[in-house]
């Protein structure tokens, strides 16, 4: 295979990886319930898999992250 194609089939191969979405990570700063009467809270938040971010630190060292 000539130069010119392994070129061409590697800028043809990274095409869809340029038009991916980034893949970023979003903080949750709170997290509130409203129009719930059945259930507290903290059993809601027991169960969700997103947490807010505990503390100012944590904050701190997530922007210094990026």
């Amino acid at each position: 295979m000539t130069l010119f194609r392994w070129y061409f089939l590697l800028i043809l191969g990274a095409v869809p990886v340029l038009a991916q979405e980034s893949l970023r990570e979003y903080e949750v700063a709170s997290i509130r319930f409203e129009g719930n009467e059945t259930l507290r809270s903290d059993v809601l938040l027991g169960v969700m898999q997103t947490r807010p971010t505990p503390a100012a630190f944590w904050k701190f060292l997530f922007t210094i992250s990026e």
